[in-house]
């Protein structure tokens, strides 16, 4: 079945290629050039040969971010401006109502990584050849400019604004990786953590009330990405994407 449909998906190409050259021989026997104008070809989301996106409702992917591939966003994800999240050498899965903010970078590896324990320490070679896939969690925020390569970030995990996490390092539960910090391949943060430095080591326990400050901005982002997704959206399509359209919004519609 896969590979009738990867036939398919080269024969449909085929056809929209021939189509759009004909169009183009069409336009110059006509003397209209119109169609060599340069123009923006940015897709918010697409596909990688017969690999699409599943993206469930509600949730936000912004204009300029790009989604490409083996991605599976959740219930009230939002792929902020600029950020990519890219599944093409192995999958990517963002748990529901996850943040993945401005610039940042979300992407797999083809090789295998090393694994290594919370203190940075090698524990063995590399992994294998396997491609490796980034999971993240629920209620996650990759901050503005992070790299997240073939990692897992569990439930509730915080990585900084340009932050790096390098492939095979889990970011346990509610743990937080500082701004700028450089996580090393392989490293396992313990849950609750705060983690920092390049390469980021262990920095001390987080307080109770860190905790609850993280999980009030990732309910504010959940917040907020949903107005960014009302914008400039019908009331009654709103309606069936499951976002709520202000008032405001509802008489600048009208």
């Amino acid at each position: 079945m896969a590979a009738f449909r990867r036939a398919a998906y080269v024969v449909g190409m085929a056809v929209r290629e021939s189509g759009q050259a004909l169009h183009r021989a069409g336009c110059r026997m006509q003397g209209d050039y119109r169609f060599t104008e340069q123009f923006n070809r940015h897709r918010v989301v697409m596909n990688l040969q017969d690999v699409a996106p599943r993206l469930a409702h509600p949730a936000y992917v912004a204009p300029t971010a790009h989604v490409a591939g083996d991605v599976s966003l959740g219930t009230g994800v939002s792929v902020w401006p600029g950020a990519v999240v890219r599944g093409d050498a192995s999958g990517v899965a963002v748990g529901a109502r996850s943040a993945i903010r401005e610039r940042a970078v979300v992407a797999v590896v083809r090789q295998g990584v090393p694994t290594r324990s919370g203190d940075g320490e090698g524990t063995g070679p590399a992994a294998g050849n396997d491609a490796v896939a980034t999971r993240i969690g629920s209620d996650v925020v990759v901050g503005c400019g992070a790299t997240v390569h073939a990692a897992t970030l569990k439930d509730g995990a915080v990585v900084g604004a340009g932050a790096v996490v390098g492939g095979g390092a889990v970011v346990g539960e509610k743990a937080v990786v500082g701004a700028g910090s450089v996580v090393a391949p392989g490293t396992v943060i313990p849950p609750a953590t705060l983690y920092a430095g390049s390469p980021a080591v262990r920095v001390r326990a987080l307080s109770d009330e860190e905790l609850s400050s993280s999980a009030a901005a990732v309910a504010e982002l959940g917040r907020l990405s949903l107005v960014h997704a009302a914008a400039g959206v019908p009331p009654d399509v709103a309606a069936a994407l499951g976002v709520p359209v202000s008032s405001a919004s509802k008489t600048a519609i009208a």
